[in-house]
């Protein structure tokens, strides 16, 4: 009976460095495997940012190059408001979460930019409406896809409205 107790007892303390390896190797391959998916979200969201703007940064650059050629003074307003979006696209979006108010900043100048290089009947009518929700934190450029989309299919009117932290986006082609 001893030489079986002790067999067993062998084979027990063999059994516990193998089962210790084993959740050891699980447990390191979920956090790679977590890494990787966190590495590959992030990889999505920069290539997605980086097919968004280009279009609209040659665009202004040309639009700016045609007016300081003419001495217009709106080139330098729309240097200014490029620089302002190229900050905030460049440095803003570096951070998980952003203050709702200066995501709504960007907004704005880009629509300021955006409708300085567009003749009267494309120019966009947007109203931003906040109510209560100051204090929010949101993902940068999380509207601009929506915005985007809107100058896309020539939509002129373009509502942002966030209430009670349910947020709309409405646009309309008149």
């Amino acid at each position: 009976v001893k030489v079986i107790f002790d067999i067993a007892s062998q084979s027990i303390q063999l059994l516990y460095p193998t089962i210790l390896f084993f959740f050891i190797e699980i447990y390191t391959t979920s956090q790679e495997t977590t890494n990787l998916e966190n590495q590959n979200k992030l990889l999505e969201i920069n290539y997605l940012k980086s097919k968004i703007y280009p279009d609209f940064l040659f665009e202004s650059l040309r639009n700016i190059e045609h007016l300081a050629a003419k001495n217009d003074e709106r080139a330098s307003f729309m240097i200014l408001n490029l620089s302002n979006l190229m900050r905030h696209s460049l440095y803003q979006t570096l951070n998980k979460r952003i203050d709702l108010d200066k995501e709504i900043e960007f907004l704005i100048t880009f629509f300021k930019l955006k409708n300085e290089l567009l003749e009267e009947s494309r120019k966009i009518h947007y109203t931003i409406s906040v109510d209560g929700s100051k204090n929010l934190k949101i993902a940068p450029m999380i509207f601009f896809p929506f915005i985007e989309n809107a100058y896309n299919f020539e939509s002129n009117q373009i509502l942002i409205q966030l209430k009670n932290d349910i947020l709309k986006i409405e646009t309309k082609r008149q």
